[in-house]
């Protein structure tokens, strides 16, 4: 009897351990989608990604407490991108998280769900306009919206703020890539829950071909004259 109950155990973890790993592959899928035009003149655009009271705010909690203990340093780098982006008249993106999947929301306790004060952008991150886009996976651009509403705007390059650098605003930029946008990681304006794993991040970043600049850089790029199409 013992041993029977031990085998109906295990096969309950292995099949749990299974719909787990199934879960993780398709949260962390990165899209396909419809390559952008070729277009004359440079034409930008910046992502502030999953910067969410649950996250980086004042009801993050568990593993989320590593990206609130560095929102601070954060969000004021955000905040100036943001104002410089304003100030050169370039397209201001916001990408905001929502769990939908049951097995991740009985995990997080369904803490990002829709209506929710976490899944709200933290409240200290400045607004400046209306291009909010929600995904349920790490990937923005599953939300085939964004993707719409960048070609509308013949957007072709990108500049990524942000957080996890490990997980949402790399996949994120890799969904750009493979669409044809030229990607930008600011450094200094994404984190990943610990120092030592941003920094890992930054090396696959670069060999994907991803540029990586400072937020000092960006000031100087975003007060060049934009020309729009």
């Amino acid at each position: 009897m013992k041993k029977k109950l031990w085998i109906i155990f295990f096969l309950i973890i292995t099949v749990m351990a299974a719909a787990a790993a199934s879960v993780y592959i398709q949260f962390a899928a990165v899209t396909e989608g419809e390559p952008i035009p070729e277009y004359s003149v440079n034409n930008p655009a910046l992502l502030v990604i999953d910067i969410q009271e649950g996250l980086s705010g004042s009801s993050s909690w568990g593993f989320y407490k590593g990206y609130a203990h560095q929102s601070e340093e954060l969000i004021a780098s955000v905040n100036r991108t943001i104002e410089s982006a304003v100030m050169s008249g370039m397209t201001v993106v916001y990408i905001c998280h929502e769990d939908t999947n049951p097995l991740v929301k009985l995990v997080t306790g369904s803490h990002m769900v829709k209506g929710k004060a976490a899944s709200a952008i933290d409240k200290r991150v400045k607004i400046v306009s209306d291009n909010i886009f929600i995904k349920h996976i790490m990937d923005g651009f599953s939300n085939e919206a964004l993707h719409k509403f960048l070609t509308a705007n013949k957007i072709n390059t990108l500049y990524m703020t942000g957080l996890d650098a490990e997980y949402c605003v790399y996949r994120t930029s890799l969904a750009a890539e493979k669409r044809g946008y030229t990607v930008n990681l600011i450094e200094d304006a994404v984190i990943s829950s610990t120092v030592e794993n941003k920094f890992n991040m930054l090396k696959k970043y670069k060999s994907k071909g991803i540029n990586i600049i400072k937020a000092e850089d960006f000031k100087s790029l975003s007060h060049a004259v934009i020309n729009k199409n």
